[in-house]
């Protein structure tokens, strides 16, 4: 599957007024978007023991692959993420304190848009209908070149229930971290719309030792980005890389949303190897 990308980013003072202006010219509610994603890497094999003595015989073996026939390692990340459904709101001073969205004078007269600032301030539930379901996606670095819009390979096909760690194991991952996204999607035409804010988590040692989603309160998670920015994401999808027709009609697509967002928020290119820390 190839996944054709935009991204831009938003002050939390403009984030609420950025989802009113998307759901008018979309025609559609905001619809929650929140998510523990734990992110992967293939385990690298021991090294291999040399089978010869002597200098130059020793640095040859050195130098080959530590696995006769194994594939070129792909730049790429797995990352297996779980829904979170939220399981009631927080307390209303704890709202309080984090609701840096709703500032100004038309924060109290926009009962939608202070709604979907609360909908932010919740508990996460691990035991609804998406408790213990993960979804595996590998997404590979961005293709190289200069190009209107990102274009990547992604692969999501794989669904995990029970115990991701001994998945993991099992499939010769290892952990690299895990965080929490959340936030809100639109969907416009063949586009996806995500607004979405990282939120840490507490480094296990293990996957075993992952929090419980059950426990989990965004409002007392710490931000990756301490002033708040949301990164807005668009993309569009195409099955066939094989036809160039459909890569041209997903870049149109784009770029028109990309005009009609001009003077609302600036859409771009971000730096294909640092696709992994969009928030600045």
């Amino acid at each position: 599957m190839i996944e054709l990308l935009l991204y831009g980013t938003i002050p939390s003072s403009r984030h609420l007024q950025l989802l009113n202006i998307l759901a008018a010219h979309t025609a559609m509610s905001p619809v929650p978007d929140n998510s523990h994603n734990v992110l992967l890497r293939p385990a690298k094999p021991p090294p291999a023991k040399p089978t010869h003595l002597g200098g130059s015989q020793d640095i040859r073996t050195a130098r080959s692959p530590s696995r006769a026939g194994a594939p070129p390692e792909q730049l790429s990340i797995c990352r297996v993420s779980k829904e979170l459904g939220p399981a009631g709101r927080s307390d209303r001073s704890r709202r309080t304190s984090r609701q840096e969205d709703a500032t100004g004078p038309e924060a109290g007269t926009e009962s939608s848009a202070v709604e979907l600032g609360n909908s932010m301030e919740v508990k996460f539930a691990g035991k609804d209908k998406t408790s213990g379901i993960w979804t595996m996606r590998v997404e590979e670095v961005p293709e190289p070149g200069q190009r209107p819009v990102v274009v990547r390979t992604v692969v999501e096909t794989t669904r995990i229930e029970g115990d991701i760690g001994a998945w993991a194991e099992g499939m010769g991952y290892e952990f690299i971290s895990h965080h929490v996204l959340s936030g809100h999607h639109l969907v416009h035409g063949n586009l996806l719309i995500r607004i979405h804010r990282v939120s840490l988590l507490p480094m296990p040692t293990v996957l075993a030792s992952l929090p419980n989603d059950a426990c989990l309160q965004l409002a007392e998670l710490p931000l990756l980005d301490p002033a708040g920015t949301y990164t807005l994401e668009v993309s569009v999808r195409t099955m066939d890389k094989a036809k160039p027709e459909l890569i041209q009609a997903a870049t149109a697509e784009l770029e028109a949303f990309r005009a009609e967002m001009k003077g609302v928020v600036a859409l771009s290119v971000p730096d294909r190897l640092a696709m992994d820390t969009r928030v600045r």
